[in-house]
């Protein structure tokens, strides 16, 4: 967005400090001389205005003294002729402030009495003109006639004392009876010397003022510069590059200005400068740390899969182990079974080997000398067909006691009635077959829980070790 400067500010955005302070001094003086200036003009007027006052006032006493004497002479106590001369020679010889005079015209304005130069009388004012050339007669007709026979006049005349004519205030006024104009005037001379003097104590004051204006502008200048260390518009330039980023320009201080705004900026454009290049320093370093975690993270995303994988495997490895304890836990049942099965035929089987081997010995006896009796159920042979029903009842094949569970077809003894020399025992097959049971549960559970031990943890292996234990414990 542009930003637009009024004139005076961008002129004062062009401006140095020390031509501020000078203009702003300059301004101070032009000031005090206008107020100077219209305080003469001021006290002028005030001057002429009491002379105005004065002169008037004056020739109103002198116009009253005329009105005396024509009262006589109206009256009769003083012929009119005597009152003339008396009022005549008392105007000439009145005197106030010193040397100063009263003067005497008929209507025709011919001279009656001059106080100061008594050669004018008689001659008249038409003739006379002052020393500028002005023409009296007609001065005095013009002011009688637009202030109705009394007014004020300014002319030069000849004063006495004086090196030459000066400027001169009259004030006149016609009288009553008589029509005698009656006037003096003051002059201006003396007013012009007050000015003057007063123009000098003006001046005097002013050239004071002027002196103390510019010492306090040059120390104020002074203990700027001193705070600052360079024109403020430099200070701003420097700040608004700062602001900007630009931290490259060399800033210089001036003699003892190691405390200044100028050096704190200078420090501070260190400072920033150190700052900034950490930042960046910072910035590469932080970086580099991102980019190790976008690595890091495809890792964690690498080992997150490979783990979703093995719990996978885990939990395909945890179904197989639970069927693998289902079979290890059905064959120590059925284990278990074969084991009762084989306490409950242990005394059977003894028996039947018992009976056997006395079989066998009466076999040899009656080969000896007698034949056993068929009659005789402990005499039969052991292989016959009473042999086999007798073991088969004493089994409980043939007729099955309460409580007890025959057992299975698989498991079933078989051949009872062989000889011994031809069959083993039943106690030690029975004790054979519970061996292959343990065996072939041994060797149907271990592969399965050697393939699932692959893909369980350390825990979880010796968990189901300690399970598989238990069973093969509940076989024996």
């Amino acid at each position: 967005m542009a930003v637009s400067y009024k004139p005076d500010e961008a002129m004062a955005k062009t401006l140095s400090l020390k031509l501020r302070l000078l203009l702003q001094t300059a301004s101070a003086i032009v000031l005090v001389c206008v107020l100077g200036a219209l305080l003469t003009q001021t006290l002028r007027q005030q001057m002429l205005s009491d002379r105005r006052d004065q002169v008037r006032s004056q020739v109103e006493s002198a116009a009253s003294l005329v009105a005396l004497h024509e009262e006589e002479a109206a009256t009769g106590l003083v012929p009119e002729a005597e009152a003339r001369r008396r009022a005549l020679q008392e105007l000439a010889r009145l005197r106030f402030d010193g040397d100063e005079y009263f003067f005497v015209l008929d209507r025709d304005l011919k001279w009656l009495a001059h106080g100061m130069n008594p050669k004018l009388v008689g001659k008249d004012m038409h003739s006379v003109r002052d020393p500028v050339g002005t023409d009296m007669g007609r001065l005095f007709d013009d002011t009688l006639r637009q202030g109705g026979g009394r007014g004020f006049a300014q002319y030069v005349w000849d004063k006495p004392g004086a090196a030459g004519p000066q400027p001169k205030l009259a004030y006149f006024s016609t009288s009553a009876r008589w029509g005698w104009v009656v006037g003096t005037g003051l002059y201006l001379d003396d007013i012009s010397a007050v000015l003057w003097k007063q123009v000098w104590g003006v001046a005097a004051q002013l050239l004071l003022f002027m002196a103390v204006t510019l010492s306090l502008g040059w120390w104020v200048y002074r203990s700027v510069m001193r705070e600052l260390g360079a024109e403020p518009s430099e200070a701003a330039a420097i700040v608004r590059e700062i602001a900007a980023g630009k931290l490259d320009r060399d800033i210089r201080l001036p003699k003892n200005g190691g405390d200044s705004l100028l050096a704190h900026i200078r420090e501070m454009q260190g400072q920033l400068r150190r700052l900034v290049g950490e930042i960046i320093r910072d910035a590469e370093e932080l970086g580099r740390l991102n980019a190790d975690v976008v690595d890091g993270a495809r890792m964690v995303a690498d080992n997150s899969q490979g783990q979703s994988e093995g719990a996978a495997a885990m939990a395909a490895s945890v179904e197989q182990l639970t069927v693998s304890i289902s079979h290890i836990a059905r064959h120590a049942m059925d284990a278990r079974e074969v084991s009762q099965d084989s306490g409950q035929l242990g005394p059977v089987a003894a028996e039947h080997e018992r009976n056997g081997v006395q079989g066998q010995g009466r076999s040899a006896a009656g080969r000896a000398g007698r034949r056993p009796d068929p009659a005789d159920p402990g005499q039969r042979e052991p292989g016959g067909p009473g042999g086999q029903r007798h073991l088969a009842r004493a089994a409980g094949t043939g007729h099955r006691q309460p409580g007890h569970r025959p057992p299975r077809r698989a498991d079933r003894p078989s051949g009872f009635g062989q000889r011994g020399g031809r069959h083993p025992g039943l106690a030690q097959r029975s004790a054979h077959r519970r061996g292959d049971r343990q065996s072939a549960l041994v060797g149907g559970a271990v592969p399965g829980l050697s393939a699932v031990a692959q893909g369980l943890p350390p825990v979880c292996w010796r968990n189901c070790a300690s399970a598989a234990a238990s069973a093969l414990e509940a076989t024996e």
